[in-house]
């Protein structure tokens, strides 16, 4: 193996001290000076030969010398695999593309047409799964829409049809939240509906000019009351997303210190407060609507500065995800059966890639958006990405995103994550949370 300094590596000095941080390990280690200047002779092309065993073999583990080409090949191949494993099938289901919610920025602003899914429908999804399916070791389903819940009863049916298949089950549900009532709620167990996302756009006055319902009304305090039913009567995890766009950032730390005092301290850990940044899927947004990758590092930081808040943490993840729609086994369905691969597309016939009812043959276009989805804008086979330091961390953004360059480029979104120009300051508020938890401990 070509062994030596990596160029994954990156030395720092954060208030005094110096780190390393690797990104091939994901590891971040602090430095003493016999350290650091046996790393910096490293890094100068010191050679190897002279490093003690003991202290080789740390360097090794923390991939701080590495045949990077080879880390990158494993790294490739990992990614592969994933793409081709279908032990699982994560199914997007949208019972009703109908909403009873009119919000200026929603990338469906066009779509909410009021089609309801049939049990004809629900039983070509069962078929499928029994067929096609039949030899995943896993189910788990997205409840999406429109509102799902304007179309409870197919999602109700759907469900337990689904779980009488016998598989291992499990299910989350993106909804406005409006229509989270007693009955609802209290079969949210039974359907294997664990988790709720729910989006709050920033205090009562704020949210209730955004999130405003078809005939006019706010919405506050009802999805209030209803985010506290959810945590009383189900073991549901609730998610409050707050949309965060350049008109309402600085509304955040309000929502997240009103919930703090209205979710009683035993739900806690079932309950989470998370932003949401905007992006102009549906081009229904001014220029100031969007967050750009460097305004949300930006947004991230100042609330931790100022507020002690760190809702995602600052440290990358070293799982690597990469969006399912590169996965054979991923599906979003829509209301009459209509498959897509990206919920983006949700509504609009042009991006459908298929049908999950009859056994008509995919349209030539179909075929094309489906290919597209599964290989186009590949990260793998960018040499920007490739050269990347963030590389084996970074599962190349979002695949719409790079679909989206590829076919116009004069107008290029950036799928690159936002720990991208500005690694030092994030090392700086990882270490300093890292304080912060230990003193709180």
């Amino acid at each position: 193996m070509n062994q030596q300094w990596s160029k994954y590596n990156r030395i720092a000095q954060i208030n005094g001290a110096h780190y390393i941080y690797n990104s091939l390990s994901n590891a971040l280690l602090e430095l003493d000076d016999e350290s650091l200047a046996l790393l910096r002779k490293l890094e100068n092309g010191g050679s190897l030969e002279d490093v003690p065993a003991e202290v080789r073999q740390q360097l090794e583990d923390n991939k701080i010398i590495a045949d990077d080409e080879a880390e990158r090949l494993r790294i490739k191949f990992q990614t592969q695999r994933n793409r081709f494993d279908t032990s699982q099938l994560s199914l997007t289901i949208n019972p009703t593309l109908d909403c009873n919610f009119r919000c200026p920025y929603c990338f469906e602003a066009d779509a909410h047409h009021k089609h309801y899914m049939t049990e004809a429908v629900e039983d070509a999804i069962v078929n499928a799964i029994n067929t096609k399916y039949s030899n995943v070791e896993g189910i788990f389903v997205t409840w999406f829409g429109g509102e799902p819940l304007m179309n409870f009863k197919s999602l109700k049916s759907l469900s337990q049809k689904i779980i009488a298949i016998g598989k291992p089950f499990g299910a989350k549900m993106i909804t406005n939240g409006y229509l989270l009532t007693d009955k609802v709620v209290n079969q949210l167990d039974e359907l294997k509906i664990n988790s709720l996302q729910i989006t709050v756009d920033g205090p009562k006055d704020i949210h209730d000019s955004r999130r405003v319902l078809v005939g006019g009304g706010g919405t506050f305090d009802i999805i209030n009351e209803n985010i506290q039913r959810v945590l009383k009567n189900s073991k549901a995890h609730v998610v409050v997303r707050v949309n965060v766009d350049g008109e309402n950032a600085d509304n955040y730390v309000e929502v997240s210190r009103h919930f703090s005092k209205a979710i009683a301290p035993e739900y806690y850990e079932r309950f989470f407060v998370t932003p949401g940044f905007v992006d102009d899927v549906a081009n229904t947004c001014k220029s100031s609507c969007n967050f750009d990758r460097q305004r949300q590092a930006e947004f991230l930081l100042d609330i931790f500065k100022r507020y002690k808040l760190a809702p995602w943490g600052f440290y990358p993840s070293h799982s690597r995800y990469e969006c399912p729609v590169r996965n054979l086994n991923t599906m979003v369905i829509g209301p009459q059966g209509e498959l897509y691969r990206c919920w983006n597309d949700v509504g609009r016939p042009e991006k459908t890639v298929g049908s999950i009812v009859g056994n008509a043959r995919p349209t030539a276009q179909q075929s094309r958006v489906l290919l597209d989805y599964l290989a186009a804008g590949d990260a793998l086979e960018d040499a920007t990405c490739r050269g990347c330091f963030h590389f084996p961390t970074c599962g190349g953004g979002c695949p719409y995103e790079r679909i989206h360059n590829q076919h116009h480029p004069e107008q290029p979104a950036d799928p690159c994550p936002h720990i991208l120009g500005n690694l030092d300051a994030f090392m700086e508020a990882h270490i300093a949370l890292r304080e912060l938890q230990a003193k709180r401990e």
